[in-house]
């Protein structure tokens, strides 16, 4: 059994309260890797979808502030990047300031003006087309990994550096000290959710879902939009309109102990688990509800290597859906990582 080791506040939203939604994109390019890229036109086809449904884009930071303090339009979205691809200023980020609309860039300060990515000039205009500038390490590597022969202390030390590191430059190049970071491949573990949260910095994932305002601050949320996952309109309209799932704590540490981890999840009492529909690797998992209401949601079958997901969803009375996703990650059976 799973310890269950990562505690929310208290129950994520209802629908009756303060949620939105953060969308994540990469690559806005056609030419780039199409696991991680959007094409233009069907990030064109996502913004005016947006506009035509009369959504509220706010910047990350905003909606995590308005969340905090319960207060949120209905439709509202963050539209976040991760990397800081040249292809933003190119393909995206005018097209945002041609409509008003904010946006948060996660930057990861090492390959910046390298080929294919912004230069710190092109971070300035990046400003000054409204976005704002998030922390996304200095290298961009898979900080729950301990390498052989490292100690917890030096592992913990090059973790720190990472993020302070690249806080350090984006201070001294751009006068700007973030608040917000994303974790590289959208991977974490409890501990570098413990170092994030020492810092004081909201962190992000890219595990699929709306965020509430009890969410858990330091791994929200957000629906990544590259590859096949940007092509359909239908199902980014259904992705821009969720809710939160109604689960409360505490939730599973994401590093897989075995292949086929149970994921226990407990809902506010006045949600339906007989509504939940939940997938993940084979397909549609088994759920086993008890007295309580709770669900005991196991795949049907092994957890494949590195990252995978377990997508939980409810579909409302007015047709929208409560969403939430959970991260596994899993290691080799002597405890070294798995290769990408």
């Amino acid at each position: 059994m799973l310890a269950f080791g990562v505690l929310w506040s208290a129950a994520q939203p209802t629908s009756a309260e303060a949620s939105g939604v953060f969308l994540l994109y990469h690559h806005i390019d056609t030419t780039t890797p199409a696991v991680t890229s959007t094409t233009p036109d069907d990030f064109d086809a996502h913004l005016e979808w947006l506009a035509v449904n009369d959504f509220t884009v706010w910047p990350a930071s905003k909606l995590i502030a308005g969340l905090r303090a319960g207060s949120v339009p209905e439709r509202t979205v963050a539209i976040t990047f991760d990397d800081a691809y040249a292809s933003l200023l190119e393909h995206a980020a005018p097209k945002l300031a041609a409509r008003g609309w904010p946006f948060t860039l996660f930057v990861a300060t090492g390959p910046i003006g390298q080929r294919g990515y912004l230069s710190w000039a092109d971070l300035h205009e990046v400003l000054k087309l409204g976005g704002e500038l998030g922390n996304h390490t200095a290298s961009h590597t898979h900080l729950q990994r301990r390498p052989p022969g490292e100690t917890r202390d030096a592992w913990e030390a090059r973790v720190a550096e990472e993020i302070d590191g690249a806080t350090k430059a984006l201070r001294e190049r751009l006068d700007v000290t973030p608040t917000l970071f994303a974790y590289p491949y959208g991977e974490y573990s409890a501990e570098v959710q413990s170092i994030v949260r020492a810092k004081g910095l909201v962190g992000f994932g890219q595990q699929s879902g709306a965020a509430g305002m009890r969410s858990d601050f330091s791994v929200l949320p957000r629906f990544s939009l590259s590859g096949v996952y940007g092509k359909d309109l239908d199902a980014f309209a259904t992705k821009a309109r969720t809710l939160p799932l109604p689960v409360r704590g505490p939730l599973p540490e994401p590093i897989a102990l075995e292949p086929r981890p149970t994921l226990l999840l407990t809902f506010d009492p006045d949600f339906d688990p007989e509504s939940l529909a939940c997938f993940g690797p084979g397909g549609r998992m088994d759920i086993d509800l008890d007295a309580a209401g709770r669900a005991r949601i196991r795949p049907v079958a092994d957890l494949p290597p590195g990252r995978s997901r377990y997508n939980c969803t409810s579909r409302t009375a007015t047709g929208r859906y409560h969403w939430f996703s959970q991260l596994w990650i899993m290691r080799r059976s002597d405890g070294t990582w798995l290769p990408e």
